[in-house]
């Protein structure tokens, strides 16, 4: 995964802060024993692009979601 270089910052309700939002991608087609990042929605692996929501003061990072739960986060 590589940081597109794109990111938006909001206020979560859900975690009940300010947050930023990080797109990474992968254009890359990995095997079956490639190790993947799952998704802290649903659990399943991210294979292509990767939303990672950090706090917006500490920059630590929270949660890694896929491209269908990014939608579901506010």
């Amino acid at each position: 995964m590589e940081y597109t270089g794109k990111y938006r910052t909001l206020y979560s309700k859900q975690l009940g802060h300010e947050v930023n939002i990080l797109e990474y991608r992968s254009d890359h087609n990995p095997g079956r024993n490639y190790c993947y990042e799952f998704c802290t929605r649903c659990g399943n692996p991210i294979k292509r692009i990767m939303f990672v929501v950090q706090d917006s003061e500490t920059d630590v990072e929270e949660m890694y979601l896929g491209s269908d739960c990014i939608k579901h986060f506010c």
